[in-house]
């Protein structure tokens, strides 16, 4: 049996920290000792001094109230009752000795310049990785200019020490805060600059867009007469969106949370139909006047989407341009994949571009689907109205259900000088069908109309509605723009070197200092034509 003093309970508490804090330090302080367990040490301290004698114990413990006795069950611990300690008793007797409140106030001292040294060097820490990564300048006052003697930042496309020009200088790297700045995540942010005409179709109303477009035909014109010299003509930067081809290939992906997750739970037709949505839909996300920057050899992208659908593109082949894709969904519920040979062909008053090559849906149940997508138009560069349209066909298969759909774009064009569009239908409306086709294979030509398919064995389903409206398979709306909308992309916070975001061009476009973009991208062109003439070089030997 032993009683415990007080001063020793306050021992007990500083050494646990179980009820220490800067109230502690108030003369007049009441506080309930609800029940302390003391172990080990903590234990043979205290019963050491309470148990040294009879007579000690007398004199040091202040006798409580009740006169309780403590039991002393286990060997090991020293149990205290609330109850032992009433709270007027222990605010009356209780006084903190001078010299323990001075030690308490050095010891908190001592910690809170420790945590603030701890924060300053977390702090420096960051700040140099920032600088390391190129996030902030190395030198210099300007936060976009990463250095005033270095002639790259870190993860540049260009050879290390090429040189510093102060007619391109180095830039810092997109903060968060830029990387998002432009992003387009609804009706009104991805179709800005166009209006709908009552033919349909997109109409680009933005006049300096089409002031520097009808600029490019002068621009490459005063390059030819120089390039007499022996230099290589390359297409102007006001002609370029501030985002690279790789991104823009990302876009049509979008809808792939809402209709690829719900054609996982499903099979058959049903799971075809969904498919059919995802693809057609989200063409209108990457449907822009302004041309995307080409990407350089070993160029990626990574990205994920609201559900945690991951995006992985690799720019694999300069020329031809071919890039590789592969879509993680949630959970691994599907993977799309594949790769697109890039084609672009111009002439006096058009720009079109085609992503030839296969794009493969695979479930994971084994199941796939291959689809491809129809070209993308921009039509009265020169003269006539600036107009921005898919034109062809889109080709859905589905090998396992003997399944096939086909979408004819640009359906109430005008095909020719004397010929009308078919009454009542526009430049974006759609019209296809989902059917069963014929074991024979089909002639590889595409179809201008529905009535040219020769593969049809028996038509399931018709397709209609309007890429910039809504998409209906047989009467019922599988997508409206207005109220199914895209999934944001998040790219990446620690990518690989050769990410898109660290091109030098992309970088000072987006931040309007098109004289700089410019004189990077002629540097990153020139770097890129050696590196192709050293790998045609190694295979010639």
């Amino acid at each position: 049996m032993c009683k415990v003093s007080l001063v020793n309970l306050y021992k007990l508490a500083a050494r646990t920290h179980t009820m220490v804090d800067n109230a502690f330090l108030k003369p007049k302080l009441q506080y309930r000792f609800s029940c302390f367990i003391v172990r080990g040490d903590f234990a043979e301290d205290i019963v050491q001094e309470e148990t040294d004698s009879s007579s000690d114990t007398s004199q040091h413990c202040e006798q409580l109230e009740d006169d309780k006795e403590f039991s002393n069950e286990k060997s090991d611990s020293i149990t205290i009752e609330k109850a032992a300690f009433p709270e007027e008793k222990v605010a009356a007797n209780f006084q903190v000795p001078e010299h323990e409140e001075q030690k308490l106030i050095t010891e908190s001292q001592t910690k809170e310049e420790q945590g603030l040294a701890r924060r300053e060097e977390v702090r420096k820490n960051t700040k140099q990785q920032l600088i390391n990564k190129g996030y902030l300048p190395k030198d210099g006052s300007n936060p976009h200019i990463y250095s005033t003697k270095l002639g790259i930042p870190p993860n540049s496309f260009l050879r290390r020490g090429s040189p510093y020009d102060p007619k391109a200088p180095p830039p810092t790297y997109f903060s968060e805060q830029e990387l998002y700045s432009m992003a387009a995540n609804n009706k009104e942010e991805i179709l800005k600059g166009f209006s709908v005409p009552p033919e349909g179709g997109l109409l680009c109303t933005d006049k300096n867009v089409m002031k520097r477009q009808s600029e490019v035909m002068t621009n490459i014109m005063g390059q030819m007469i120089k390039s007499m010299g022996g230099a290589r003509v390359s297409l102007p930067v006001n002609i370029f969106e501030a985002k690279g081809l790789l991104e823009r290939v990302a876009d049509v992906w979008r809808f792939a949370p809402t209709y690829l997750t719900n054609a996982a739970r499903m099979s058959g037709l049903s799971r075809f139909k969904q498919v059919i949505t995802f693809a057609a839909a989200g063409i209108y996300c990457s449907m822009q006047q302004l041309k995307p920057f080409n990407p350089l050899l070993g160029e990626t992208l990574e990205a994920s989407m609201s559900d945690g659908t991951s995006v992985s593109v690799e720019h694999t082949s300069h020329n031809p341009i071919v890039y590789h894709f592969l879509v993680n969904g949630a959970d691994n519920r599907y993977k799309l994949y594949g790769h697109h040979n890039f084609k672009l062909k111009m002439s006096a008053n058009t720009m079109e571009a085609f992503q030839d090559g296969p794009n493969i849906i695979e479930f994971a149940d084994g199941h796939k689907i291959n689809y491809c997508y129809p070209k993308a138009k921009v039509h009265g560069l020169i003269m006539g109205k600036r107009m921005v349209y898919p034109s062809g066909v889109m080709e859905f298969e589905d090998r396992a259900n003997n399944l096939k759909a086909v979408i004819i774009f640009n359906y109430g064009k005008k095909r020719g000088l004397f010929s009308s569009r078919m009454k009542g239908s526009k430049i974006d409306h759609i019209d296809g069908i989902i059917y069963h086709p014929k074991n024979t294979p089909p002639p590889n030509v595409r179809a201008a109309q529905l009535k040219d398919l020769k593969d049809i064995h028996k038509v399931i389903a018709k397709i209609t509605g309007s890429w910039l409206n809504s998409i209906n398979i047989d009467n019922a709306q599988y997508w409206n723009i207005d109220q199914v909308t895209p999934s944001p992309l998040k790219f990446e916070g620690n990518p690989l070197p050769s990410d898109w975001r660290f091109r030098e061009d992309i970088v000072w476009l987006r931040r309007e200092k098109t004289e700089y973009a410019q004189e990077w991208k002629l540097r990153l062109e020139t770097e890129q034509r050696k590196d192709r003439a050293l790998r045609a070089e190694c295979l010639d030997k």
